[in-house]
């Protein structure tokens, strides 16, 4: 038997897939790419740092997790053990060829999660429950949004968008936006 160790980041990269997978219709890669960079920087926002741990580079589509679209398209076995993958070949929310069918192969554990990431969690599913794809990537390219900052109309195409950004960019307005000696403290501890 080939028992596979995950790191807690792993755990809760996954569950975090899994917890939008099982919470919004329509999930495939690009929505689920939006849903993760609206999790990681709604959080930095209000906290100061992510939630997964993931790069998130400016392409034509918006935001995506270049790492974890590579372990997607590859089929990676940390993944494909609780999560099945498959092209998507519908017609109902075909925004790119390349896009997939994610669905969840084990059940959602709330256990690697604080209060408040289960709350951004619990918010953006309900947010964007019914979004298809197409919808959601015209909702991360927004005036003003971290991507669009970045991307420049393709000048900054593949670079890195920063965290930081998300101090500007507020998708849930119930929450405040952590004060900026706070940020600078926990940056330089």
């Amino acid at each position: 038997m080939n028992i596979k160790i995950l790191s807690f980041n792993e755990e809760k990269l996954i569950n975090a897939m899994i917890y939008f997978i099982k919470n919004t219709k329509y999930c495939y890669t690009v929505k689920l790419f939006k849903l993760l960079n609206f999790l990681d920087f709604e959080h930095y926002r209000q906290t100061g740092r992510g939630v997964t741990g993931l790069e998130y580079k400016a392409l034509d589509m918006g935001p995506v997790p270049i790492d974890l679209h590579e372990r997607i398209k590859q089929k990676d076995s940390k993944i494909t053990d609780k999560i099945n993958i498959k092209e998507n070949t519908s017609d109902i929310d075909k925004v790119d060829s390349r896009e997939f069918i994610i669905k969840n192969k084990v059940k959602f554990n709330d256990e690697y999660f604080s209060k408040r990431e289960m709350e951004i969690l619990e918010t953006l599913s309900y947010i964007f429950k019914n979004t298809l794809s197409e919808d959601i990537s015209n909702f991360s390219h927004i005036k003003n949004s971290p991507w669009e900052r970045i991307y420049k109309k393709g000048e900054g195409k593949n670079q890195s968008i920063p965290y930081e950004l998300a101090l500007d960019n507020i998708i849930i307005k119930t929450m405040p936006t952590i004060e900026s000696e706070e940020l600078k403290y926990r940056n330089e501890l």
